[in-house]
């Protein structure tokens, strides 16, 4: 069996902000990309209603990882906090 190292909470805590802040980051130039293709700014072969829904499936994308990415901060704010102490 190949050994390997558990990472620690901290280190776990810095790589679950690091990769939910780039997947926000994405999320939210989707959005802003499937924006303007409803307004036509991007041409695009979907209808304006498929466009909207997935415009609302995205929204809804971006909402929830950022609920995520801010539980992991207030996390990683209060350890700040009690190792400040």
């Amino acid at each position: 069996m190949i050994e390997t190292t558990k990472l620690t909470t901290d280190q776990l805590l810095e790589r679950a902000s690091n990769k939910l802040e780039a997947k926000l980051f994405f999320a939210h130039k989707s959005l802003q990309e499937i924006e303007l293709e409803i307004e036509g700014v991007i041409a695009s072969k979907m209808s304006n209603d498929i466009l909207r829904r997935n415009y609302q499936a995205q929204s809804n994308e971006v909402q929830t990882l950022t609920y995520l990415f801010d539980i992991i901060e207030k996390k990683i704010d209060k350890k700040a906090c009690v190792l400040n102490k």
